[in-house]
């Protein structure tokens, strides 16, 4: 019962995020890593591109030429960028303040959190998250994840797991605000995440080729991660 419920308050972006997301996972559980990163590029490349493509045409043709409900649904978030931009720039650096952008009629909700940090808070604001995204994803994947031998059980590298949260969450919140507890969760996540990267270290070829898969006690100490966190 928990299970379906947790299931069915999923939205279609959290949907979408889990999807996308399962890309990296999947790079995680491969021994052939290479193989793998170059089947999900090619697959985000020459299908995603493709179905990204139509999907700007679908949501483009305006809430009043939609043919239904979730046509409308995604022309009003596409709509959104484009009414809202021009109001954004105009306080470029800080934004307006929490919640007091100028509003524009029929545009009450704000499904888009770049674009809710970008009117709150400014460029850099918005700048900052997106760096914290990557910047996290890309320690993971490139200098992290990558150097580490494959991981028994098969999926149970937290590298790539870690990865793939950061990824899904870039992907909801391009649909929905990012509020209360789910803010409260990413700077939690971002936080273990620091911690993990500072105290994971394995004796494997620190170019990725190692096979030792013996975990190196860098720091005995009780409680660190608790203190770095």
């Amino acid at each position: 019962m928990i299970f379906g419920g947790v299931l069915s308050t999923l939205g279609k972006g959290q949907w979408l995020a889990g999807i996308i997301g399962a890309g990296i996972v999947i790079i995680g559980r491969s021994k052939k890593r290479a193989e793998a990163i170059t089947a999900v590029l090619s697959l985000m490349t020459f299908v995603g591109m493709p179905l990204f493509a139509a999907f700007l045409s679908y949501a483009s043709v305006g809430r009043a030429n939609a043919v239904d409900d979730n046509q409308e649904t995604a022309c009003y978030r596409y709509e959104l960028i484009t009414e809202y931009m021009e109001e954004a720039s105009e306080h470029l650096w800080f934004g307006w303040g929490l919640m007091k952008w100028p509003e524009i009629h029929g545009f009450e909700s704000i499904d888009n959190h770049f674009l809710l940090t970008y009117l709150n808070h400014g460029v850099i604001a918005a700048g900052l998250l997106l760096t914290i995204i990557f910047g996290m994803m890309g320690r993971f994947l490139v200098k992290h994840g990558l150097s580490q031998p494959f991981s028994e059980p098969r999926g149970s590298s937290l590298a790539f797991t870690l990865a793939a949260i950061y990824l899904m969450y870039m992907v909801a919140i391009t649909t929905v605000a990012m509020l209360y507890q789910s803010c409260t969760l990413f700077f939690l996540i971002t936080g273990l995440s620091d911690a993990y990267l500072r105290t994971s270290t394995w004796d494997g070829d620190s170019k990725g080729g190692g096979s030792g898969k013996t975990k190196i006690i860098t720091d005995t100490r009780k409680f660190k991660f608790r203190k770095v966190l």
